[in-house]
């Protein structure tokens, strides 16, 4: 098992990029001394190898700062996958982790969980938590499902694993807007 002591023997952090610098020459293969480390995985993070081990580049940083790594998950706060400062990393379960995903490439509205229906003829609302779908209503009104659907991810405590929530954007311009 990989230790502290051996990441900050291998690796520099730079605090500024969020970069692990290389302390060692390698091998021609794996990276020289002063290279950054990092290439990208096929999720999106980056990877590098330690002791023939493949290995994410934000829990070798998260082990060069904390001395430990997280019984559960990463999370990187912002989204952005190689985004590694350690500010930017946080523990978060595995079911924060998601809460705290983007949009997938099939979403029009811009809202997580909300679709237009054309069966109904309607945005439908909706919310997964813990591998059950709920169910929040269909509306008329785009407006109407983002709230149903931001009420629900209060009711199940998301702001706490998720700062960027679309429908808490999308409510805070639409009011700003009308009252501004």
């Amino acid at each position: 098992m990989l230790t502290q002591i051996e990441v900050k023997k291998l690796f520099y952090y730079d605090r500024k990029s969020g970069k692990l610098i290389r302390k060692v020459d390698v091998n021609n293969f794996h990276g020289f001394k002063g290279s950054i480390v990092g290439s990208k995985h096929t999720g999106g993070y980056l990877t590098v190898c330690v002791e023939g081990k493949t290995r994410y580049v934000h829990r070798l940083v998260w082990l060069f700062h904390k001395g430990f790594l997280p019984e559960h998950g990463l999370d990187h706060i912002n989204r952005s996958k190689t985004d590694n400062r350690i500010e930017n990393l946080r523990e978060a379960s595995k079911q924060c982790n998601s809460r705290n995903s983007g949009n997938t490439k099939a979403n029009k509205s811009g809202i997580k969980g909300v679709y237009w229906s054309k069966a109904a003829n309607k945005w439908v609302a909706q919310i997964a938590v813990q591998k059950k779908t709920y169910y929040l209503g269909s509306f008329s009104d785009f407006t109407e499902a983002v709230c149903h659907r931001l009420a629900a991810e209060q009711c199940f405590d998301w702001s706490r694993c998720n700062s960027k929530s679309a429908a808490r954007k999308y409510v805070d311009l639409t009011i700003r807007g009308k009252n501004g």
